[in-house]
């Protein structure tokens, strides 16, 4: 098990973590949860290793977060493959909360407000290649990178920046029925 200073970690399945009861004072789940194929199994689980007064931080993103790429891909070529991944309508900003109240009775959501000015294209053309979408290798079998990388320029000439939405935040959730 890595140690670093006075934390130590592993790495396993929050579906089952086959840990001791009552284990922990925090447990983080840190953009994750939208990942779990059984919420609920996790939930339980966490309600297991959590101490009876320990609390659990669950972040997560909401249906509108970084909308301006989507639009950018669309508006670019709507033929190619770029669909928005759905992994906040599984556990996100406008359902965590339902989620979350069938296992705990405090759920409380911190929102952060925050947003990106972009101003390297390529980073943000890398960015959005890495979203498993099949758009990069489209592009690229096109041989369209560098028009896609002038798009996104004249995007950015406009105001010296490419802006793009956050949408995130964090439930602090605690007191597990």
């Amino acid at each position: 098990m890595p140690k670093k200073q006075n934390i130590t970690f592993k790495e396993m399945d929050i579906q089952a973590t086959y840990l001791e009861d009552s284990l922990f004072d925090i447990v983080i789940a840190n953009h994750m949860l939208y990942h779990v194929p059984n919420i609920e199994t996790a939930l339980k689980e966490v309600q297991r290793i959590l101490k009876p007064n320990g609390l659990f931080y669950a972040a997560t993103n909401g249906n509108s977060h970084m909308k301006e790429i989507y639009l950018f891909v669309k508006e670019f070529d709507s033929s190619l493959p770029f669909i928005k991944p759905v992994n906040s309508k599984h556990f996100g900003l406008e359902n965590g909360e339902k989620v979350l109240r069938n296992s705990f009775k405090r759920v409380q959501l911190l929102k952060y407000e925050s947003n990106l000015r972009v101003t390297n294209v390529e980073d943000l053309a890398d960015y959005i290649f890495s979203i498993d979408t099949g758009f990069g290798d489209a592009l690229n079998k096109q041989g369209r990178y560098d028009q896609f990388i002038s798009f996104l320029e004249s995007k950015k000439n406009a105001q010296g920046y490419i802006h793009i939405s956050k949408d995130s935040g964090m439930y602090v959730v605690s007191e597990p029925y």
